[in-house]
């Protein structure tokens, strides 16, 4: 039997990275490394730079404990999405769902609840689609 907690595991520095493009400035532009280290270095009274930050992104170096605690209260995420692997998957599912949206440039949605039909996996697949065949037709790729 396969454990669907080891087979959906997402790694951590995918989890940051997710963060970092769904959770933006009010200027609606991507947070920047600087802002971001500089916020867990108060958080952690410790020295976390841009560089480390990135590292961290790109999973290139091990996130600290102290760090992962002061990202999951800076990004206005659900703390487990960072902190429970058991729970990243689900957390994972919507917000790569929200990151869609915002790549594609939707302003606004409206899902109803209970619907059998709304699959965010399926929704995001074609979102993702619509996205691509629009950067496609107008040479953005």
């Amino acid at each position: 039997m396969i454990d669907d907690r080891t087979r959906h595991v997402i790694p951590l520095s995918r989890r940051l990275d997710l963060l970092f493009r769904v959770w933006r400035a009010s200027d609606g532009t991507e947070r920047s490394h600087d802002d971001v280290a500089r916020a867990v270095s108060i958080a952690t009274a410790t020295t976390v730079s841009a560089d480390d930050m990135a590292s961290f992104r790109r999973g290139t170096r091990p996130i600290p404990a102290n760090v992962v605690e002061a990202l999951a209260e800076i990004f206005p995420s659900s703390r487990e999405y960072l902190l429970d692997e058991t729970a990243a998957p689900r957390l994972h599912t919507q917000l790569t769902l929200i990151d869609e949206l915002v790549s594609g440039g939707i302003r606004g949605v409206r899902l109803r609840g209970g619907d059998e039909d709304t699959d965010p996996e399926r929704l995001t697949a074609v979102l993702r689609e619509l996205r691509e065949r629009r950067e496609r037709s107008v040479g953005l790729n």
